[in-house]
This record gives C-alpha cells, structure tokens and sequence, in this order.
C-alpha cells in the first residue's frame, strides 16, 4: 500500500532546497562590500561542488560501483546548510538549519528517494570540498580586513 501523504510530503521535500537556496541568496543580497564578494563566492564554489560530482558521477558511475546513487538533493542541502550556518548571525538559525537538513533527510529515505548509504556517501564525499570552501574563505576574508586595519 501506498502513502497516502506521499504527495504532500513530496511537495514538502521539492520546498527545501528552493528555500534555503532563497534564503542563502537573501544572505549574500543583504551583506555589504567584501562580505557580499565573499559569500556570493562561496555560494557559487558550493554550487560547483555540487553540480561538480553529479557530472562527475555521470560519467565514472562512482556511486553505481558500490550499489548506491549520488544525491544531488542532500549534496545542495548540505552546502546550503554550511553556507547558512556558516554566515548566520543568530545561535538558532545555525542550529535550525542542521535540524531542518536532517529531518529533509529523514523525509527523503521515508519517500524513498534515496537510502541512507546514498546520503550518507555523498554527505561524507562533498563535505570533504565544502567545509574548506566554506571556513577557508571566511578565513581569507577575516586576514584581509585585518590587514587593512593595521
């Protein structure tokens, strides 16, 4: 037997990528100077990786070797996950974006989408290139003013 809430939580899941790509752009718009150079930056560094391994796994069939399939979902939830959590201002935006990245990922294994190995794979795989896009760039941004002020 079928889900009988299978399409409202499909409209659910198809939501959260498009938001937090909303509210990530919101983030890079609302920042001034430097700070919005850095963030649009990183934005479309995170945006590469993604799209980076999909084409990649389109044409080495990585994860197909090993049984599973790369998420392209969870690959742009995590990054826009890091992004936000990385530029937030407020303690509960950093902690909610985690929270909704995990219940997203919960819904995509009980829609049946992807398996736990495949989200598991492609969130160990692409975190590897995100968090030093994503820390490695505030980095550069925190020496830059720093030198400018002294």
């Amino acid at each position: 037997m079928t889900n009988p809430y299978f399409y409202q939580l499909q409209h659910i899941a198809n939501s959260i990528n498009p938001l937090l790509l909303l509210i990530s752009v919101a983030m890079v718009l609302l920042a001034k100077g430097v700070h919005r150079y850095r963030r649009a930056t990183t934005l479309v560094a995170i945006t590469a990786v993604v799209y980076g391994f999909m084409f990649v796994d389109k044409i080495l069939n990585l994860w197909g070797s090993f049984g599973g399939d790369y998420s392209t979902h969870t690959a742009a939830a995590i990054g826009l996950a890091y992004f936000i959590s990385r530029y937030a201002t407020s303690n509960y935006a950093k902690y909610s974006v985690w929270l909704v990245f995990l219940m997203y990922c919960g819904l995509m294994m009980f829609q049946r989408y992807h398996t736990a190995l495949d989200i598991a794979s492609t969130a160990f795989v692409v975190s590897i290139f995100m968090v030093p896009i994503v820390y490695l760039n505030w980095n550069a941004l925190l020496s830059t003013l720093k030198s400018k002020n002294t």
